[in-house]
């Protein structure tokens, strides 16, 4: 009977031995044709030496060819589908297929919801998951650990963070448990700057301590310029102009030392010489007695000539009189005794340090601080590293 629509069926099986080559191989055909339309499902099965072997079908419709099928070298094995869509479901699924993959876009024509090429899961469990990229319309996560999450807008009824880190965060009503929300701001010059004898101001900073109550730090390091036996470092701090504390001692060091000896030292003596003068005022009246002979003597050759006179009488006692009186002595302090002497030793030095000073404001009224150093002795003194920090607890 001769027609235009046609059917074939075809079972071509050969084998080939060639020396050390070996090939079977089956070949299953069904075609039909109706018109200009052709449809065919070919079944091909292979061994090759024994060393390689495939079997795959291949399904064409007017040129439009799908197919499935499995090779095995030895070495690795691969199946492999050439479809559309592959969808996966029970003997009882009646349409329903909880797992489909599409390699092309699919449009439902009835709603007009276009697929994109994905894989589609009505559930999933995974023991590791890694995805470059996720779109999600609805996340129900019971345990979530995220080294990197980016979100544009998020809806989260009761969210425990540990520890978070957010580049820009608006919040309409903010309620934290303490206030525990704390509002940073410092200031710092690493430069040095000298300090001489009167207040300077080393940093300045404005803290917005309207917002709640502030914890300020103040620091430097600090350097004499020169060698003194005494250096004295003061500090001072201003609140818009006005003194918070001042004349707060933060370094001082005095180079003195005082001592006393408790014993003599090797073998010594002192000298000691004593000079007295002055005069003794008269005592009284008095008067003294004299008496005496004169020696004999003779008048020229007269004979019987030689003779002598006695005398005597007393000085009477009107008239007052002082006697001077001069004294001088010396004298030397042998080694008796136990002793000692006082020691004072006075050196210099240059020395150097760093201070740091906490402060709390709880005024509510924002002002700019600044930090203010002087040396009360010592000389100038170098000061680096110059900062001030604040923290400020928002309600």
């Amino acid at each position: 009977m001769q027609c235009s629509d046609a059917y074939d069926w075809m079972d071509i099986q050969s084998a080939q031995i060639d020396g050390d080559n070996a090939i079977a191989k089956r070949v299953d055909l069904v075609q039909t044709s109706v018109g200009e339309n052709t449809a065919s499902i070919e079944d091909v099965t292979e061994s090759v030496d024994g060393l390689y072997a495939q079997k795959f079908t291949k399904i064409d419709v007017n040129g439009k060819v799908i197919g499935w099928g499995g090779a095995n070298d030895g070495v690795e094995g691969i199946f492999i589908f050439n479809v559309d869509s592959l969808a996966i479901g029970s003997g009882n699924s009646a349409g329903y297929y909880p797992f489909i993959f599409r390699t092309t876009p699919f449009t439902d024509p009835e709603t007009g919801t276009v697929f994109p090429v994905s894989a589609y899961f009505a559930s999933s469990m995974m023991d590791y998951q890694s995805v470059k990229r996720s779109n999600i319309q609805k996340l129900a996560v019971g345990t979530g650990q995220i080294d990197d999450l980016a979100v544009k807008r998020g809806k989260i009824d009761n969210l425990a963070v540990g520890t978070g880190q957010i580049d820009n965060l608006a919040v309409d009503t903010l309620k934290i448990k303490d206030n525990a929300v704390t509002v940073p701001v410092s200031a710092f010059a690493e430069a040095s700057t000298s300090v001489g004898g009167g207040y300077t101001t080393v940093q300045t900073l404005s803290v917005p301590s309207d917002l709640g109550h502030t914890i300020l730090t103040f620091g430097a390091v600090f350097s004499f310029a020169s060698y003194t036996s005494q250096q004295r470092l003061l500090c001072r701090v201003l609140k818009n102009g006005n003194v918070v504390f001042e004349d707060l001692e933060v370094h001082f060091i005095d180079y003195a030392s005082v001592g006393a000896t408790t014993q003599n030292s090797g073998q010594h003596q002192h000298a000691v010489t004593v000079s007295v003068s002055g005069t003794a005022s008269d005592s009284g009246s008095h008067n003294h007695s004299f008496s005496g002979s004169t020696a004999n003597s003779s008048a020229g050759s007269v004979s019987n000539s030689n003779h002598s006179h006695n005398y005597s009488g007393s000085t009477s006692s009107a008239g007052s009189h002082s006697h001077s009186l001069n004294l001088s002595a010396s004298a030397s302090m042998g080694q008796d005794g136990i002793h000692s002497h006082g020691v004072e030793i006075r050196g210099s030095a240059r020395s150097a340090g760093t201070l740091n000073i906490s402060r709390h404001d709880s005024t509510l009224i924002s002002g700019t601080f600044e930090l203010q150093l002087r040396s009360d002795s010592g000389g100038n003194v170098n000061v680096s590293q110059r900062y001030i920090h604040a923290m400020t607890m928002r309600k």
